[in-house]
């Protein structure tokens, strides 16, 4: 078989594929669970925990067929997390809300009858660390304690004080790149031809650390499970 020939059955393929591919556009919306993965050293008594929050995006899609299709999602996402300590200093925490604007795009392989399928995705994302937020509670640097007499395990509230501020971006220290790897299951329901609903769940694999190599700091990345339903228009098929 000679290059002409390959060529030839190549762009037969793609024509064939194309002639029957639709495109869709739709609206999904629900809620994250985001965990922060980053090792405390020897930070015994401070915690990490998981934080919940929101997502929307704008969901493009192109199938080809009943089984095989891409999208592509411009998400608003918000990646929080949760820090507090033990021991003597219960009570000292903080709530990191962070929010990013992420595509995924990913290749859907669907399975099922007609009007009702199950679907895998597959795939990758790149976004942008868009914003940052803090709010907690922190030891004041005049209220020492003295650790063999200090008895309680709640902190007294006149060794605390309370902050909820906004967080700058450090050009220095923080990574604003986002990327990582997709993978999802759900099923969708076409109600028309033109009109479909779906649900899904998805994780979001972070391979981005939060800090740039240059800050001396452990590295932080988001591992983020979503939670989503959604409503998509289908446009006529092209014959």
């Amino acid at each position: 078989m000679n290059l002409r020939t390959s060529l030839t059955i190549i762009l037969a393929t793609v024509t064939t594929l194309c002639s029957s591919a639709q495109f869709s556009i739709g609206l999904e919306f629900g809620g994250v669970r985001n965990n922060l993965d980053t090792d405390t050293g020897y930070a015994y008594d401070l915690r990490y925990d998981g934080r919940n929050g929101a997502t929307v995006g704008i969901a493009f899609g192109y199938d080809f067929n009943d089984w095989f299709a891409l999208r592509a999602a411009p998400t608003y996402i918000q990646k929080g997390y949760k820090m507090h300590r033990t021991g003597i200093y219960e009570g000292i925490y903080e709530k990191t809300g962070n929010t990013y604007i992420d595509i995924p795009v990913t290749a859907r392989f669907s399975f099922g009858g007609k009007k009702v399928k199950g679907f895998v995705d597959l795939g990758a994302y790149v976004g942008r660390w868009t914003s940052s937020s803090r709010c907690g509670d922190t030891l004041l640097p005049d209220s020492p304690l003295d650790g063999d007499d200090y008895e309680s395990t709640i902190m007294p509230p006149d060794a605390v004080y309370h902050y909820d501020e906004s967080v700058p971006f450090n050009d220095k220290r923080d990574n604003r790149f986002d990327g990582g790897l997709v993978a999802g299951l759900g099923v969708k329901y076409r109600i028309s031809d033109r009109l479909g609903i779906s649900c899904g769940a998805h994780m979001l694999y972070g391979l981005s650390n939060l800090y740039k190599k240059s800050a001396a700091s452990q590295p932080r990345y988001n591992t983020t499970y979503s939670f989503t339903i959604g409503a998509s228009y289908f446009f006529k098929t092209n014959k």
